[in-house]
């Protein structure tokens, strides 16, 4: 009985309310919402986008090459998502001639090693816009499988993203070095969910 009643429910609503809401915010944001076409959703989220931007070469050029392809990207930060990842990639929809991607970033951290991780994840979103064939959650899968690296069922991780996180943390640590004398701590290696 419980189980006729979830199924019917299922058919019922085959996409949760919240989704919905959040698919249709995506798809009339407006563009001048934050730099290029990444646009965050909270206001920390923007920071680390001024952040990332004033203090690394390798972050603004990501920035850059987002606001030339057809890839716009959501900056999510929700504090109650329970994933045990420092950030993830997921492909949201194509809609208007655009294709819509979701970044999600653990907030519990220090902004640093969040920016890192953004701009990891960008990288990502860069490989899902250099593949005109990425239009859905079923092409984004088989991109993922095709593409990346997987060490656990459902995560996949590329050399470019690993390298990218790289530089970016140099170019952060040389700012503070710069400032400071002394470079801080930085988050030693990147977990990525970049699927489905």
């Amino acid at each position: 009985m419980a189980a006729h009643r979830a199924a019917r429910s299922m058919v019922q609503r085959p996409f949760s309310p919240v989704l919905v809401a959040w698919l249709l915010c995506a798809m009339t944001w407006p563009v001048s919402a934050s730099a290029g076409d990444v646009r965050a959703l909270q206001q920390r989220g923007r920071t680390l986008l001024a952040k990332g931007i004033d203090g690394s070469t390798t972050f603004k050029q990501l920035i850059d090459k987002i606001a030339e392809s057809d890839v716009v990207v959501y900056l999510d930060l929700d504090p109650f998502d329970e994933r045990k990842l420092d950030g993830a990639l997921r492909f949201v929809g194509k809609a208007g001639g655009a294709r819509f991607v979701k970044v999600w970033l653990r907030p519990r951290r220090i902004d640093d090693e969040m920016v890192v991780t953004l701009g990891h994840e960008l990288q990502h979103a860069l490989e899902v816009a250099a593949d005109p064939q990425v239009v859905s959650q079923a092409t984004f899968a088989a991109f993922c499988a095709k593409t990346g690296q997987s060490d656990k069922p459902g995560r996949f991780e590329t050399r470019a993203a690993q390298q990218v996180a790289l530089r970016i943390r140099a170019e952060l640590g040389r700012l503070r070095r710069g400032a400071e004398g002394v470079a801080g701590p930085m988050v030693a290696c990147l977990v990525c969910r970049f699927g489905y």
